[in-house]
């Protein structure tokens, strides 16, 4: 019977067809390498990453997120979640970076981006989106940021218009890579000591007051109570700021009227103590 049963079988094939199982073996091979070419590739970005940032003092941990093609002359961006500890809480920052398709086949090697690495202001090949938000976070810790926050706070619930506001303090929006941003960049490189010591690679030490002096700065005003008063009144944003600077005074900066996590207003500029425009 057994015999018989083979007999059979081999006349449903004709020569060179296979089988279904072989198929399936040869489908299942071509999966296994293309998995495993993809984990290669993950984990030398992963280290590339890691090691680029660990290798400019920077400690923190790194998770990448996914992949994005934003720049339509320019390659693909990997994107990736920088967290590290400060003071006591976990903070994480959304970064991008440029993906090159050595950083995908070598392992990592300070060598691999030389070119990068002949000035702190060349050292990140993608400054606006892999450096610039780690600058912007270590000024959210500056004692500089702070007082004045606390300073803008009393002096503008002491005028009407703004009663029951408070302040939030970013660097500016509308300048990057500004004369302080270099200049910044040059006190980090000559005057932090042990870098790979500090929080944020040191950027959490610097000093911003150039920054606040030249006006790169933006100034939320987040007034949820006055929102209604701003619609029914005559006046807008601008022309209550330019009331407000006949009698008081306000740093250089942009500012902007929020409610809510949304600005309402348009951004306004002071300069030399008066609204530009």
């Amino acid at each position: 019977m057994k015999k018989s049963w083979n007999v059979n079988l081999k006349k449903h094939f004709k020569k060179g067809q296979t089988t279904i199982s072989d198929r399936s073996k040869a489908f299942l091979v071509v999966i296994c390498f293309l998995l495993f070419l993809g984990f290669y590739f993950y984990r030398n970005l992963d280290a590339n990453l890691k090691g680029f940032y660990d290798s400019r003092s920077f400690r923190g941990d790194i998770q990448i997120t996914g992949f994005s093609w934003t720049r339509p002359n320019a390659g693909p961006d990997v994107n990736f979640i920088y967290s590290e500890t400060v003071e006591g809480k976990k903070i994480s920052i959304p970064l991008k970076k440029s993906v090159r398709f050595k950083h995908l086949v070598m392992p990592y090697s300070n060598k691999i981006d030389l070119a990068e690495n002949l000035g702190i202001e060349n050292t990140y090949d993608d400054f606006d989106r892999a450096y610039l938000p780690i600058i912007e976070k270590g000024f959210e810790f500056s004692t500089e940021r702070i007082e004045l926050e606390a300073e803008l706070d009393k002096k503008i619930n002491e005028y009407s218009a703004f009663s029951g506001s408070w302040i939030e303090i970013s660097l500016s929006p509308v300048k990057k890579r500004g004369n302080n941003y270099f200049s910044l960049m040059k006190q980090y490189e000559n005057s932090i000591p042990n870098s790979e010591l500090k929080i944020l690679g040191g950027w959490y030490d610097v000093s911003y007051s150039s920054f606040i002096e030249s006006g790169d700065i933006y100034v939320k005003i987040i007034s949820p109570e006055n929102i209604s008063r701003f619609k029914e009144s005559e006046y807008d944003f601008k022309s209550v700021l330019k009331d407000y600077l006949v009698i008081k005074s306000l740093p250089d900066g942009w500012y902007g009227l929020f409610d809510d996590g949304k600005q309402v207003s348009e951004t306004v500029e002071i300069r030399n103590g008066k609204v530009r425009g």
